[in-house]
């Protein structure tokens, strides 16, 4: 199939028809996703930054309603886009997701961090990990096949 004519700041469609009104819409409709992607990316953050729960799972159900309606947009059919195929204003757009995302997920590994340091700090000074650590060690025995290994030192 041929490609649309290509207007700038439109998505080009090489692999089906549209019209230049339509590529344009349609570039339009993915730019304010993305744009409430960011916002729900930042309100997430700023979340997690003050440990709030509700507002977080808030901001994580928009995110992933926000996924979903871009993927269905922008890959209706073919399950992948060439990069050719999106928009500048898009793929710039998709680099501030892109970053946004990435920020959260340091935050999110790092509170994950945080509550694994206070799990251990109340669990006090008689708590045992030997079985916990004693059960891997058997595990990873019976996986590699080398049941003659020494066991392992907790």
């Amino acid at each position: 199939m041929t490609a649309s004519a290509s207007t700038p700041g439109t998505l080009v469609a090489s692999e089906t028809k549209l019209t230049p009104t339509a590529a344009q819409e349609l570039t339009a409709a993915a730019l304010a996703l993305f744009t409430e992607l960011e916002a729900s990316l930042e309100a997430g953050q700023k979340a997690l930054l003050a440990r709030d729960v509700a507002s977080l799972d808030c901001a994580t159900d928009e995110q992933m309603r926000l996924r979903r309606a871009l993927g269905i947009l922008l890959f209706p059919a073919r399950g992948q886009a060439q990069k050719d195929t999106i928009a500048p204003e898009l793929q710039a757009a998709a680099c501030r997701v892109l970053h946004l995302t990435r920020v959260q997920d340091a935050l999110l590994r790092r509170a994950q961090r945080f509550l694994s340091v206070l799990c251990q700090w109340a669990s006090g000074p008689n708590a045992s990990y030997g079985e916990l650590v004693s059960s891997r060690c058997v595990a990873t025995q019976t996986a590699s096949g080398q049941e003659g290994e020494p066991p392992c030192r907790v």
